[in-house]
């Protein structure tokens, strides 16, 4: 076992050992033999054991509060995620075993500049996943949207920046509806960049309200689960569980459509008041 204190003690101590002899001209094949080969090894896996230390930090951030259950197949994070921790975890340790040598004067600040290389790559990384992550869940007429800021252009942002609903929350989506403006002209402008697949009443962080404002109508438009058990007849279980965690029968709980970059999900609700009970990945449509 090895931590970060472990790992530049090693490069310290060996920098020291070095400082405090007369270096030796020795072959430069003699650092990839024994003694010398296993401090390689010994530096490598202790670097290699901080990076997945790091990675299981960010994979737990990232599933646990930005892509909670079904909404990383929604954004389609999986695969860009995987490759990033993987390339970020195996290319630091890759590097110290191949400059990792004792009889190296600016062996620390090699590694230090390695791992602050590392770090920046996976902050890179990590502000792209961030960025590209369901923000809002917004209903808009009959369904859910996740929009994520980057669906966001700056001046509407930038609109919206005296509305709470507008904010980024650091763990995890906010939940709102899309309330269309009053002006006519307004609204008939939306209407026709929609048409052309442009933006929607979704895209307009401004407009956006808190759902309990259109309870009513969640509850008008939700569908039977009827429906959603005929579309997904190997998943019975699923929604069974969710309707018994909310205490609800199937005549008591509907669903809307969440519509995503990537996939679609379920949003179960209340009949009665309309109010969002859980997100099943489950087909809608």
């Amino acid at each position: 076992r090895c931590n970060l204190k472990d790992w530049l003690t090693m490069a310290h101590a060996s920098s020291a050992a070095t400082s405090a002899t007369p270096p030796q001209k020795l072959p430069w094949r003699d650092s990839w033999r024994g003694d010398a080969l296993r401090a390689r090894f010994r530096a490598a896996g202790c670097h290699l054991g901080i990076s997945l230390a790091i990675a299981t930090l960010v994979l737990l951030v990232v599933y646990r509060y930005w892509y909670a259950g079904p909404l990383a197949a929604v954004a389609g994070v999986g695969t860009i995620l995987v490759l990033l921790l993987a390339v970020d975890v195996s290319l630091g340790p890759i590097m110290t075993f191949m400059v990792f040598d004792r009889r190296k004067k600016r062996l620390p600040m090699d590694l230090a500049l390695i791992g602050l290389v590392q770090l920046l790559a996976l902050g890179y990384g990590l502000h792209t996943v961030e960025a590209g992550r369901p923000h809002y869940l917004v209903f808009v007429k009959d369904r859910f949207e996740a929009v994520s800021r980057a669906d966001l252009q700056a001046e509407d942002l930038q609109a919206a920046a005296s509305n709470p609903l507008a904010q980024r929350d650091w763990f995890g989506p906010r939940w709102s509806a899309a309330n269309p403006p009053a002006d006519e002209k307004l609204r008939q402008d939306v209407l026709v960049e929609s048409a052309f697949g442009g933006r929607d009443l979704q895209h307009f962080p401004q407009w956006y309200e808190p759902l309990e404002n259109q309870n009513e109508t969640v509850k008008a438009r939700a569908l039977d689960l009827k429906a959603l058990r005929e579309l997904n007849p190997d998943d019975q279980a699923v929604l069974d569980a969710a309707l018994k965690k909310a205490g609800l029968s199937d005549t008591e709980a509907g669903y809307l459509p969440l519509k995503g970059e990537e996939s679609d999900a379920t949003v179960l609700v209340d009949r009665k008041d309309g109010r969002v009970l859980d997100v099943l990945p489950l087909k809608p449509w």
